[in-house]
């Protein structure tokens, strides 16, 4: 292979917070893209064979099987040897391999894809990609001058896991030869049940064996004769003797001097106190997600808690948050129930304005929720601080290409359809969602309050079956109460058409249209004069985003372009009353915390420019052009370009033409 094509950058990731040796460092390989694709060719060749190849005693990379599985027959056995109550008793060991990839010999590596029987040529093929690399290690992002290993697999190569557990079975015939001689006594669940000697996690081992001396001589001798064919090395710091309970240590200090490692109560992990004192609420609140919620989590994936043990852990994690000691219980402003709720389903978001404030991947600003949790895969060092302000081009417009991350498509729609301000230096604020308005209110407050008196004094539940029938009351009384009011007089069929400005004005027509609420909208628009003549039109698909917003931009987009087009006396005509509602009255004044403050405030804005403008509600039947150029913005699902009719396009001039004869159609008024 040419070694070109396997130079490997080795990027050193720090195991501990401040590393000061080189073996707190894990080495991980950047392969050549091209090296990737040979060798995962090599892989999905090799990957159907491992389950005929590999004992069971291994279950990571290989099809079929589950690390998990392993979990709980590793549970099964501790279990079994804390209620056994044998005199002789039963050990199991934790053995860690030092450095496991760095340290594997390429000769034991072709003994023992030779021991498979696999080709020569199959083989060559492998050893050429293991021995052919030249690595180049990566300092503060400097590239140091390469040089050549003469050993080792490299982490973040494709072929790397297969080959190990491949080797990984040497060790395992090793085990099971000592078995069948009589040599190695394993632990049995069961009186006539198998008997369990070892299972492999890659790298970290658990043996299983009677506490008794010979067996200490067997599980030496077995991993001096691994270590010294593969040049593997056990991490004496890290591996441990795991005795039952019941087991008078005192007895068994003898495993310790014949193995070399220390005895251990438990597996588990030892949790530093985190500094409790100086930690605040939210560092804390961080720890808990980070270390206490994510521990358990590995547990759950193959072992279902008892309820017991889930309230215990929501006890320990509850009274860490509020800051609990064994001395001293401090009061625990807010109930569990609350604090474990989703952050989605918080009651404050963000207003765009000048996108210096909020973070583009980690703040709450996108309807769909926090973009980062939206997408996986790694983010460039200073892409995690990016402003939204620093993804817009110098236009105010989205430039997501300029992301190291492809975003998928339905997402990047929602984005291009959130808008910027065209209204310079106004910072970005928060809105509480809950409100139509975006203000959180006496009233608002009131409620709250209300409501979390009948839970803490009243000890009363809000359920959603009893929201539904409260829900259902105030309907049923709102209807039973139109019977009562005096009947509104029959509709009657009246003809609507569209009625050209007075003489000296231009009249402006707008629309929104979405498919599905929310789904994929579009907005278009046009001006004509007095006499119904075209000036200019346009088309704008927005992306996804719900009809309000689609209306809200088609007229900001018609209004910039009366500007443009210096018209000063103006007729502005919509479908929608409750845009009409929304930019009465016309003012300077921002609608600071209305979610859709941004388009709000540009209309009002722009509306100023004008010299004289009227805001006039009409019918969808007097507006018939602006729908048919609705089937052009839809059919713009891949730009979010307006375009700009000079002229109007061919499947309009009809209809354009009947309007300004006078055509109306029936509606019932």
């Amino acid at each position: 292979m040419p070694a070109n094509i396997n130079a490997i950058l080795v990027c050193l990731i720090p195991k501990v917070a401040k590393p000061e040796t080189i073996n707190q460092f894990r080495p991980i390989g950047l392969c050549n893209t091209l090296y990737k694709a040979v060798t995962k060719i090599l892989v999905l060749r090799l990957k159907p064979l491992l389950s005929n190849l590999i004992h069971p005693c291994q279950a990571n990379f290989i099809p079929g099987r589950k690390a998990s599985d392993n979990v709980i027959v590793v549970q099964e056995i501790i279990h079994s040897m804390m209620k056994s109550r044998s005199k002789v008793g039963t050990m199991a060991l934790k053995i860690d391999l030092e450095k496991a990839y760095d340290r594997l010999e390429w000769s034991f590596i072709r003994l023992t894809l030779q021991h498979f029987n696999f080709p020569s040529s199959w083989i060559d093929l492998i050893m050429s990609c293991i021995s052919s690399s030249s690595l180049s290690v990566l300092v503060n992002g400097k590239r140091l001058e390469s040089f050549s290993p003469s050993r080792g697999i490299q982490q973040g190569d494709p072929l790397s896991p297969y080959i190990f557990i491949l080797c990984m079975e040497y060790l395992a015939c090793l085990t099971q030869n000592e078995v069948t001689e009589g040599n190695w006594k394993g632990v049995k669940t069961a009186i006539n049940g198998p008997s369990f000697t070892h299972l492999f996690f890659a790298d970290d081992l658990i043996l299983f064996a009677k506490a008794i001396r010979s067996n200490c001589i067997t599980i030496n001798r077995v991993l001096d004769t691994f270590c010294s064919a593969s040049r593997q090395k056990v991490n004496l710091s890290k591996s441990k003797i795991f005795l039952p309970n019941y087991l008078d240590h005192s007895r068994f200090g003898f495993l310790e001097s014949e193995l070399g490692l220390k005895l251990s109560k438990s597996f588990g992990k030892y949790l530093g106190d985190g500094k409790l004192e100086t930690l605040s609420l939210a560092g804390r609140f961080t720890l808990i997600q980070a270390v206490t919620m994510a521990i358990p989590t590995h547990i759950m994936q193959c072992t279902m808690l008892p309820g017991k043990i889930c309230s215990k852990l929501d006890k320990l994690n509850r009274n860490f948050l509020w800051g609990d000691t064994a001395e001293k219980r401090k009061n625990h402003l807010l109930n569990w129930k609350t604090i474990s709720r989703p952050k989605e389903e918080g009651g404050l978001g963000w207003l765009i304005r000048d996108g210096k404030t909020i973070n583009f991947w980690h703040d709450h600003w996108l309807e769909l929720g926090v973009l980062r949790n939206l997408i996986s895969g790694p983010l460039l060092p200073n892409e995690a601080l990016l402003k939204i302000c620093d993804v817009w081009d110098s236009q105010g417009n989205w430039n997501l290409q300029s992301l190291s991350l492809q975003l998928p498509s339905e997402i990047s729609k929602f984005i291009l359809a959130t808008p910027r301000p065209l209204i310079p230096d106004q910072a970005d604020c928060i809105y509480w969602k809950a409100a139509k308005n975006g203000q959180f209110n006496s009233s608002l407050a009131y409620r709250l309050w209300s409501a979390r008196n009948k839970v803490v004094m009243e000890g009363f539940i809000f359920q959603p079956t009893e929201v539904m029938k409260k829900a259902k009351s105030l309907a049923i009384d709102f209807f039973y109460s139109l019977r009562h009011k005096n009947d509104k007089p029959p509709k009657v069929e009246t003809l609507i058409g569209w009625t050209p400005p007075p003489t000296g004005f231009v009249k402006l027509n707008t629309n929104g249209s979405v498919l599905h609420n929310p789904g994929h909208a579009s907005s278009r628009g046009l001006l004509r004069d007095s006499n119904g003549n075209w000036i200019q039109g346009f088309s704008h698909f927005l992306g996804i985003t719900n009809s309000l917003v689609a209306e809200l931009w088609g007229l900001r987009d018609g209004l910039t372009l009366a500007r443009d087009l210096h018209i000063s006396r103006l007729v502005v005509e919509l479908d929608a009353k409750a845009m009409i509602d929304l930019l009465k009255p016309v003012s300077r004044t921002p609608f600071v915390t209305h979610p859709y403050s941004a388009l709000i405030d540009d209309c009002r804005c722009l509306l100023q420019t004008f010299e004289r403008v009227v805001i006039q509600h009409a019918h969808r039947e007097s507006n018939f052009c602006t729908d048919l150029l609705a089937k052009e913005g839809n059919n713009l699902l891949d730009s979010c370009a307006i375009v700009i009719y000079a002229s109007p396009p061919s499947f309009v001039v009809s209809h354009l033409l009947a309007d300004s004869l006078g055509a109306s159609y029936p509606r019932l008024l």
